[in-house]
């Protein structure tokens, strides 16, 4: 059985709690999302949830300071190894990486394979239940985007907020184009049966 213990669950961002507020009727529309069953680190699978919000559910398995990088180098740059994480500029410590790496394959949102090259490195990628938090990341970008002084690119900024559409749609083909390069066939099938159509975007 999986098990990871949380070294900064002290960490809950309380602006992304905001944020999924605001997107959360949103990420429920996405079609096949409901049926997404995601294995939750924070109770064993005899304990219940602490409530029956889902916001709170989410946040058990996304709500400290370094969970969603992780999710945002694999979604919108294109990461995929232990070292790719580990040069992002916010600096997240080894351990710390490896045991969110570790929850977040628990919990169903990532997936391991061997690297061709070389056995004893990983290759990660993200489920479809993975990347049906792309609506939620895109929210929080233009919440960001919108309401703190941050030195975003700005081709990144100005599809963010004025074409959100485009950019999830290029998202989404740059994920499936590393897929169809480095899965294997029967992993891939799978993954574009299970992976969630996007919602529309209001500007």
């Amino acid at each position: 059985m999986c098990t990871a213990h949380d070294t900064g669950s002290a960490d809950i961002i309380e602006n992304v709690t905001c944020i999924l507020q605001v997107v959360h009727s949103q990420f429920r529309s996405i079609p096949g999302i409901a049926q997404i069953k995601l294995r939750f680190m924070s109770h064993s699978p005899q304990e219940a949830p602490r409530s029956g919000c889902p916001i709170a559910n989410v946040l058990d398995i996304v709500g400290d300071r370094w969970t969603l990088l992780v999710i945002r180098d694999l979604l919108l740059y294109n990461k995929h190894e232990y070292k790719e994480f580990i040069a992002s500029p916010e600096a997240i410590a080894t351990n710390i990486l490896s045991d969110r790496l570790k929850r977040l394959t628990c919990a169903g949102l990532v997936d391991e394979i061997s690297h061709p090259a070389n056995k004893s490195r990983k290759l990660y990628y993200l489920t479809p239940s993975g990347k049906a938090l792309l609506p939620v990341l895109i929210e929080i970008a233009r919440w960001g985007a919108a309401h703190l002084t941050i030195q975003m690119p700005k081709h990144v900024k100005a599809k963010i907020k004025t074409d959100p559409q485009i950019f999830a749609t290029e998202t989404l083909q740059a994920l499936e184009d590393w897929e169809v390069e480095h899965l294997p066939a029967a992993i891939l099938r799978q993954s574009r049966r299970r992976t969630p159509a996007l919602p529309r975007y209001q500007m």
